[in-house]
């Protein structure tokens, strides 16, 4: 009797995830084609976006396409890239005329090659918006800004690889 109710439960379980659109399959590169991801430019003042932003690409692709990201002089695709803007401004006010939050926002211009041909498969420019909390603690508030700026570098990166990924 027991056995009948954990399948029953166990059909109910999956019967109620493909309802609700999860699955479990990744898109990979199409006939496990490679792709190299040198680092972006960055035509911005702010340092150290480019690391930021590549090392975000790079992981979404390992992730998505299956560890398929190589050097260069093995790859089949390349995807550069640029960091055209990079700003930072308050975005909410406390009761007391004091900033709450701050609001960082990055643009991204990328192409996607196929390396054989020099063909651009596709090329397009992306923006992402953050927020973050201010405090009077210099440490927290720098803290808060590092993780939005992770955050802004992931958007963009899945951003850009869903993208890129319908065109090849």
């Amino acid at each position: 009797m027991s056995r009948s109710i954990n399948a029953f439960v166990l059909l109910g379980a999956i019967l109620m995830l493909a309802g609700c659109g999860y699955g479990l399959a990744a898109r990979t590169i199409p006939g496990n084609q490679t792709i190299a991801i040198p680092i972006f430019a960055n035509k911005t003042l702010r340092p150290n976006l480019e690391a930021c932003v590549t090392s975000k690409l790079v992981e979404q692709f390992a992730r998505a396409g299956g560890g398929r990201v190589v050097n260069h002089d093995k790859a089949e695709l390349e995807l550069t890239g640029a960091i055209l803007s990079y700003s930072e401004s308050a975005s909410a006010y406390t009761a007391g005329d004091k900033v709450a939050l701050y609001q960082v926002t990055m643009t991204v211009e990328a192409s996607l090659r196929q390396l054989s041909t020099g063909n651009v498969l596709w090329k397009g420019t992306l923006r992402a918006v953050q927020d973050y909390p201010t405090s009077n603690d210099l440490a927290l508030k720098l803290n808060a800004q590092d993780a939005a700026l992770r955050e802004l570098c992931r958007k963009l990166a899945e951003g850009i690889e869903r993208e890129s990924g319908n065109h090849f």
